[in-house]
């Protein structure tokens, strides 16, 4: 709640409706906006440009499907590096805590990117692992409509209207269409990729 309130504050956001504190939260989270400098805690993308180890989950467990929640909250006790599932299940998590209805974590399969911004990382790029591979084999981001419509605090997306190349123009990713002109599959990436619905984790 004190995070929302913050960010919310920051952002000139009405948290009366559940859509308000989706933005608020997804937007807050990922930071770099306004008056907000950093990301959550000052965390950044688990990519090798950035100085991480290539993607690894460092707070969400795969074999139990629990978020560390407290970890991270506590200014990042297992490191400063977070993957997609990380930003997923402890956005969801929160967002679940804060009464929106719903949630789930969306995985998505593999990703042929655009543009994308990530999360506590410098700008866009169109070189994410800085080996010239700009793509995932998997991301999850989180939905409360089984997929219609989806929110993404780990990456933005680019909003120039030219998602393949830079610059970019930030594209936050809070109840966006997944499908259709400008949706989150068309600007994300240049495939099209089969998803499936997550639960939400177990907190930790």
């Amino acid at each position: 709640m004190d995070y929302l309130h913050q960010w919310a504050t920051a952002l000139n956001i009405d948290t009366s409706t559940d859509a308000g504190v989706v933005e608020a939260l997804i937007r807050g989270f990922f930071g770099q906006d306004g008056s907000l400098s950093t990301a959550i805690e000052g965390v950044v993308y688990d990519t090798y440009t950035a100085g991480g180890d290539g993607g690894a989950s460092h707070y969400y467990n795969w074999s139990s499907s629990t978020i560390r929640l407290r970890k991270l909250l506590h200014q990042h006790d297992l490191g400063v590096y977070v993957n997609c599932s990380d930003v997923a299940s402890s956005t969801s998590g929160m967002l679940a805590m804060l009464g929106v209805d719903d949630m789930r974590m969306l995985y998505i399969n593999s990703m042929t990117l655009n543009a994308i911004w990530g999360i506590g990382t410098d700008d866009y790029t169109m070189d994410l692992w800085g080996n010239g591979s700009h793509g995932f084999s998997y991301h999850h981001i989180i939905t409360r409509d089984f997929g219609t419509h989806v929110s993404d605090s780990c990456m933005w997306l680019d909003e120039d209207g030219d998602p393949r190349s830079l610059p970019g123009t930030p594209g936050q990713s809070f109840d966006r269409p997944w499908s259709g002109v400008n949706g989150y599959n068309q600007l994300s990436c240049v495939n099209n990729p089969n998803t499936n619905i997550d639960p939400l984790p177990f907190l930790n």
